[in-house]
Parts: structure tokens; C-alpha cells; sequence
């Protein structure tokens, strides 16, 4: 019977039949029919999802999942793995691709400085750089958090650590802003960047009331003036600026600079004329490839070259990197605040000295406006500054945004911005001549509460004013899309569009008589070109540039020698040039490299040294090796007065005093200056070509050193009609230098000498000869026969003293 059995269970393959007591043995899943063989015995196949997968071949067995896909090839399908893209190492209930903590147990996922890693695995929780210095400190309570510093020593226990401190052992960090720590500042409380001490005695001029070596009560010549020869051009590089202490890595600057005086530089307690300018700007740096700007930081520099004023620290502001600032008093306090860009959109000021005042997103994001996303985050435009309802309080214009002084969003249009490339530059002006001021964009001009005037319909473009048919209103030239037009004050065509010659979109025009003619001509920049256009639209002369990263440059205008022919000033990528306004002749050259915005360089005095300066941005990210703000002056002396301010990139003269005051009734630039980004003096501020005059006078001898030394003076005496600055050479002779008399040695003057002003220079002769002799001093030489200034007289530079020599 056990023999039948056992037959029977073969025939019919059963799989788990008690043959004789055990189960069906097997070797291989041959032998198993249908089934397979498992540890040497027989086992049916089972699919228990019914997904078509057995069991065991399943990663997931109880759910179907016909494409066994596996993500993270743990052997446990995606159907069924509750972290299909990873494990979740620290078990606290969240896969380790979306724990912010993947190896630390934190199931709120907090994370207070919002950098990504959670509280709980953060070595810095509170510092969203990570300790970016990998100094060890966390930021928050690191003294120096962009500076290496683990010791964090802090000498004048200022909070500042003294790898970061610029004054280590200052505690008060050059409180007059000259450029000197305390303690190498010969009057710590008082700005002096020159360190003048004229009696020799420690303390400087600027705080001694002891200085027996200054007069005043000197004649003076108010008709004094000296008229340059034309296109005479000497241009050297006088100072500026290529990096800092101070966040280091932001030194890249590609946007129109602002001048304007800041601070206080003569200890006299004011901030004016008397003073020398500043400059701000906003400077980057880039990573990358191809390169990405990072955030900027707004900086001020003093116009002479000497000190660095200040920067705004990054955790309290981050500035658009391209962004142009502006300039003017917002408060009505008699000292001008600044106007730039926030990294995020929207505007943010500061005062005079660099602390913040208000930014737009103190009052919620929807009081700022970010034209940054039009253009993938990107804003080259800046501020206009204005008195839109003339009620002595201005208002700052970005596009068609208006914010009141206090930093209130008053309205924004929803039409033209005045933007032809990556950020708009609208303009203010009066079209109609009465009331109110407009905002005037390319395709649209706004009243001042910001209905629309009049809209055109054209393409919206870069705007500028001037007056070109002689009518009393004043028109509008719009460069848009690769051309050129003008538009009359209604909005309606006067000429144009007129096709740039050299491609590109072209960059915001300029406005000036360029070829002397009484009329006005327009400048504009564009792909390969510098072109002047006539007033009727035709080209005057063009010149080929190189501007092939934004062709959207700006340029600027001025008349150097004051002849009534305006020269043109502009730097493409590769280089800054002075062009004649009549014939497009390179007047002068130089290499200054920029990978380019909307940025052009600016004439102002900015060392108040009675001369024209020309300021220019670089950056070297891509072509060259300059960066930063450099400063170019004429050798020979003859670039003539002008303003100490430009104070926006739509400057236009009558938009802004000298001081920085913003007129609630504009004078109408167009029937006056008729330029735009041009400066020159204005009304009541003298003759371009008034010059000093330097006289040698008193000279004298003290003989109480002698047979060691004799100690020489001479009064140096300024009798023209403006100020002169420190530094004037003077040399003294043995004999007279045009009888081949020998040079004794050349003292300079230390302080600034306004007209009526003098000042006693001394020069010790060692070792003189026996017997009396004559010596001549001449002021204005270095020896070499040539002077540093000009002047409207050069007869009178020399005075001789006999009989001199020990007893």
C-alpha cells in the first residue's frame, strides 16, 4: 500500500506530499515542475500582490510594484520603503534626504538661521555663513567674522578684533574720519587728512590755536583767471581706490560713482566749499564660471586720494553690485544722505557718515520695488532725487516708483520705466512748465502723484532733456532697442527712431554742444561705437568702441578748457578716452578695464584744488587689471573749475547745488545749461577759468644756528581769485637761478591758502657758506624750473633777500 501511495504523489507532482514522512527532495528547479527548489526541497510558487513578481523575487511582496523600482538600492522596493531615496539614519522619523540633521535626532527640524542645517547638527546655529572666517568662532560672537581670528584679541576692547580693526588701538576707530588712527593722529578730534603742523610742534594745524605761521588779510584779485590753450592734454593718474581691509573681496566696481562732500575735513565744524569731496560707490566681487556678481557694499572715499571713509558692513545692508548711487539732503539737516540700490530691490539710505537711516522693507515688502526681476535678479538702474510736489522735502524716483523721504512708497506706475537694458534711469523734469515736475521715462511721462500724462506707445528707452528746436518746452531724447529719437515735451516724434551705427541697444544718452555751434548735440554709446548725433538726428561723428557685454555704457561731457567746445568722456572695456566734441579726435587715452553696465566716468573737483578731475570705475573679472575707483587730473594744470558734486547718473547742473540741496522749484536746465551729464559751474559759482595767483613775499633769515645752519622763510601769499592746495613747491637758491645760481633746497606749503591767505614756509640751510650772499626763493618750483599750478600771473612768484649769511 506504502508503494502505491508513494506512486501516486510522483505522478501528480504534489509538492508537499508525506511520501514515506518527508517532503519532495530536489537538486535543482528542474526537477521541480512549475515550483521551484529551495534548501533541496520542492516549494510552489507564490505572488501574493498578484504584481506578477513571486514573493521571493518581490522587494515588496504585500503591495504591487511591477517595476521593483528601488531608488536608494536598499533591496526594499519604493512602493514600500518609507524612505525610497535614502534611510533615516538618526530614526526620528524623517529620511535623511529631507532631515535637515540626517545623522542627529531632531523631529522639529528647527533651524534659527535658516542656512539649511538644522539646530541640532549646526556647529553655528545662529550664524547662517558658518563661521565664514573658519576661525572657529561663530559669527554672532566672532570680534572679526570675515577675518581669521581664533584668539579673537581685541586691544582697545571696541568689540572690533584687532585682525579686523583698522585702529587696533583706537577705541574710538578715527572718530574724525581722516585716515589716522588716534594714535598716529596729530589732532584726533578734528579731520585733517594732510596732517598739516605747520610750527612743527605735534600738534596739527587743524587743532592748534598756536600757528604763528598762517595769516589772512593778504590782497586778492577776484578778476584773476587763466585761459587754458585748447585740447593741451597732459592726464595722470592722481589717487583712488583698489581695495580694503574692510571686506576685502568687494573691490570689482561697475557703476557710476557719486561725489559729494561727506564730512567735516578742515575742523572747522562744518561740512562745506571748504572741504574736500568724497566719493561713493558701490563695490563687488564675483564667483563662477562664467562669473556671477555677489552682493555689493556701499563705500565712501575721500576725492584726494587719502583716506577711506568708511563701508557699510554687509550684515546691515547688501547693495545692488551694479547699481548707481545717489547724493543729495533728504532730511533738510544741511548734510546729504545716500541713495543706492538694496541687493533685494527697492532703495535703502544712509547719512552722511555711512549709518543706515531706512530701508524700503522697514515697511514690508510690498514697500519696496524689485526691477531686479525683470532681469533674472539682475539691476544696473539707480535713483533719481527730486521735488516732485515742491513742498521743500524731495523724493526719491526709481523707474516708475516714487518713495517720500521717509522712505514711504508714495505710488508706482505700471507703465514706461526708463529701462533699455537691465534696470531703469528715468528723469525728472517739468514738461510743461508748470506745476509740478514730471517723471519721464522713455514711452511715458508720469505727473507727480503719478497718473499717467501721456503715454506714446513707443518702445521704452533711457531718457535725457534738452531743448533742440528753440521753443521753450523742452524735448526728450530716447535711446531704445539699437535707435535713437526725439520726442517732443507731449510725447509726440520729433525725429527718429534713427538705427545706432553700431548695434547693440545703446546706452543712455548725453547731452551737450559738442562742436561749438550754440546748439545742443547728443552723445550716445552703443556695440562698436561713440557717436555724436546733430540736433535734426544726423551723425556729426562717430568713433569705434569696444562694448560688446552690455552696450548699454553711459558717458559724460565737459569743457576742459572752457572754449564752448565740450570734449566727451568715456571708457568702454578696454579703455578710458577723451574725445574732441567738435571732431571725435582721441584727445587721451588710457587702459581701464570693465566688463561694463550702465557706468561713465564723472568731472568734478573732487580735491578741491581749484581743477577739473575725472573719476572713473574699474573692474578686472573679465578684461584687464584695473579695479576699483581711479582718479585722473592734467600734469600741466589746465583742466579749468568746476562743481564739486555730481550727485546721480541723470545729473543735470541745476538738479542739485553745490551743498547737495535739492531746489523745490528746479531751474529749467534746458533754457540755461541745455545739457545733460555734463557739469560746469552754475549760477553764482564764479568763472570756470578763475585762477590763484602765487606770490613769494617777506623773505627772511634766522642766523641763531649758525655756523651749523641758517634757517630761511618766506611768506608764500595767495593775491588770485580761488584757493590753492597745500603742497605748493618752493625752492631756495643760492643766487639767482637764472644766473646760474645753485639750488639750496625746496620746502613745501602745508595747509590750503584761500585767496587773501599766506603762509610761512621755512627751509634750514645746513652748513652755509662763510660770507653774505644773496638768496632767491621762488614760489611754485621744485627745483627743475617747472611749477605744479597755474596762475594768472608768473612774474611774481620770486623774492630776493641779501646780505645773508652767518655773522
Amino acid at each position: 500500500m506504502k508503494y502505491l501511495l508513494s506512486v501516486t504523489c510522483v505522478a501528480l507532482a504534489c509538492w508537499l506530499c508525506e511520501c514515506g514522512g518527508a517532503t519532495a527532495r530536489c537538486s535543482s528547479d528542474s526537477e521541480c515542475d512549475g515550483g521551484r527548489c529551495v534548501d533541496g526541497s520542492c516549494v510552489p510558487l507564490q505572488d501574493s500582490d498578484g504584481d506578477g513578481i513571486v514573493d521571493s523575487d518581490d522587494n515588496c511582496p504585500d503591495l504591487p510594484n511591477p517595476d521593483q523600482a528601488d531608488s536608494d538600492s536598499d533591496g526594499l522596493g519604493d512602493a514600500c520603503d518609507p524612505c525610497p531615496r535614502g534611510n533615516d539614519t538618526d530614526s526620528d522619523g524623517l529620511c535623511d534626504g529631507e532631515d535637515n540633521c540626517p545623522q542627529q535626532p531632531n523631529p522639529s527640524q528647527e533651524d534659527a538661521d535658516g542656512d539649511g542645517a538644522g539646530d541640532a547638527c549646526d556647529a553655528c546655529p545662529a550664524d547662517p555663513a558658518n563661521d565664514a572666517d573658519g576661525d572657529g568662532v561663530c559669527g554672532p560672537q566672532d570680534n572679526c567674522p570675515s577675518s581669521y581670528n581664533p584668539d579673537q584679541e581685541d586691544a582697545d576692547s571696541d568689540g572690533l578684533g584687532d585682525a579686523c580693526d583698522r585702529c587696533p588701538f583706537d577705541p574710538a576707530n578715527d572718530s574724525d574720519a581722516d585716515g589716522y588712527c588716534a594714535d598716529a593722529d596729530n589732532c584726533p578730534e578734528v579731520n585733517n587728512p594732510q596732517q598739516e603742523d605747520s610750527d612743527s610742534d605735534g600738534e596739527g594745524d587743524a587743532c592748534d590755536p598756536d600757528d604763528e605761521s598762517f595769516r589772512e588779510g593778504d590782497p586778492a584779485d577776484p578778476s584773476c583767471s587763466y585761459q587754458p590753450p585748447r585740447a593741451d592734454f597732459q592726464p595722470a593718474e592722481e589717487g583712488g581706490w583698489s581695495g580694503s581691509d574692510v571686506v576685502p573681496d568687494k573691490n570689482q566696481v561697475m557703476a557710476t560713482p557719486a561725489v559729494a562732500n561727506l564730512n567735516d575735513d578742515n575742523g572747522d565744524g562744518l561740512v562745506d566749499a571748504r572741504d574736500i569731496p568724497d566719493i561713493v560707490f558701490n563695490s563687488f566681487d564675483v564667483s563662477g564660471d562664467p562669473p556671477i556678481l555677489g552682493y555689493g557694499v556701499l563705500r565712501a572715499v575721500s576725492g584726494n586720494g587719502t583716506a577711506e571713509l568708511w563701508t557699510v558692513d554687509p550684515s546691515v545692508a547688501r547693495t545692488a553690485p551694479a547699481s548707481s548711487p545717489a547724493v543729495a539732503d533728504l532730511d533738510g539737516d544741511g548734510l546729504v544722505e545716500i541713495v543706492t540700490l538694496r541687493y533685494q530691490g527697492g532703495p535703502v539710505v544712509f547719512e552722511n557718515d555711512g549709518t543706515l537711516k531706512w530701508s524700503c522693507a522697514d515697511q514690508g515688502a510690498d514697500n519696496c520695488v524689485d526691477y531686479g526681476q525683470l532681469h533674472f535678479g539682475n539691476e544696473w538702474g539707480g535713483p533719481a532725487i527730486a521735488d516732485l510736489d515742491r513742498d521743500g522735502s524731495p523724493e526719491i524716483v526709481l523707474g516708475a516708483a516714487v518713495w517720500r523721504a521717509d522712505g514711504t512708497l508714495w505710488w508706482q506706475g505700471d507703465a514706461g520705466l526708463g529701462d533699455n537694458g537691465v534696470g531703469p534711469l528715468s528723469v525728472v523734469c517739468n514738461l510743461d512748465r508748470s506745476g509740478d515736475p514730471e517723471v519721464v521715462t522713455g514711452s511715458t511721462a508720469y505727473a507727480s502723484d503719478g497718473t499717467i500724462l501721456w503715454d506714446n506707445g513707443e518702445p521704452d528707452g533711457f531718457p535725457a532733456i534738452g531743448n533742440f528746436d528753440g521753443d521753450d518746452y523742452p524735448e526728450i531724447v530716447v535711446v531704445a532697442d539699437g535707435a535713437i529719437r526725439l520726442q517732443e515735451h507731449d510725447g509726440s516724434i520729433a525725429w527718429g527712431p534713427n538705427p545706432l551705427p553700431g548695434q547693440g541697444r545703446g546706452g543712455p544718452p548725453t547731452v551737450a554742444d559738442f562742436d561749438g555751434d550754440g546748439r545742443p548735440e547728443i552723445g550716445v554709446a552703443d556695440h562698436d561705437t561713440y557717436v555724436v548725433f546733430d540736433g535734426d538726428g544726423s551723425v556729426l561723428w562717430a568713433q569705434p568702441t569696444q562694448d560688446h557685454s552690455s552696450s548699454a555704457t553711459g558717458s559724460s561731457v565737459f569743457d576742459f578748457e572752457d572754449d564752448g567746445y565740450a570734449e566727451v568722456v568715456y571708457n568702454d572695456e578696454t579703455a578710458l578716452r577723451v574725445y574732441d566734441g567738435q571732431t571725435g579726435t582721441v584727445l587721451f587715452e588710457a587702459v581701464n578695464s570693465s566688463f561694463t553696465a550702465y557706468e561713465y566716468p564723472v568731472i568734478a573737483d573732487v580735491d578741491n584744488d581749484g581743477n577739473a578731475e575725472i573719476v572713473v570705475a574699474a573692474n578686472d573679472f573679465i578684461y584687464g587689471q584695473n579695479h576699483g575707483i581711479r582718479i585722473f587730473g592734467d600734469v600741466l594744470d589746465n583742466w579749468v573749475r568746476t562743481r564739486r558734486i555730481w550727485n546721480q547718473h541723470t545729473y543735470h547742473i541745476t538738479n542739485v547745488t553745490e551743498d547737495g540741496q535739492v531746489p523745490a522749484d528746479e531751474e529749467e536746465g534746458w533754457l540755461v545749461y541745455n545739457s545733460y551729464r555734463q557739469n560746469e559751474l552754475g549760477s553764482g559759482e564764479g568763472a570756470a577759468t578763475a585762477a590763484p595767483d602765487i606770490v613769494a613775499t617777506e623773505p627772511g633769515a634766522g642766523v641763531a644756528g649758525c655756523p651749523g645752519f641758517i634757517v630761511l622763510w618766506a611768506w608764500i601769499s595767495n593775491r588770485g581769485a580761488i584757493d590753492i592746495g597745500p603742497g605748493i613747491p618752493v625752492s631756495f637758491w643760492l643766487g639767482n637761478p637764472a644766473a646760474g645760481g645753485q639750488l639750496i633746497g625746496v620746502a613745501r606749503t602745508t595747509r590750503k591758502l584761500e585767496p587773501g591767505q599766506a603762509q610761512r614756509v621755512m627751509f634750514t640751510w645746513t652748513n652755509p657758506p662763510a660770507g653774505e650772499h644773496s638768496v632767491v626763493v621762488i614760489a611754485d618750483s621744485d627745483g627743475s624750473g617747472l611749477g605744479i599750478t597755474t596762475e594768472c600771473s608768473e612774474d611774481n612768484n620770486a623774492a630776493t633777500l641779501d646780505g645773508v649769511g652767518c655773522p
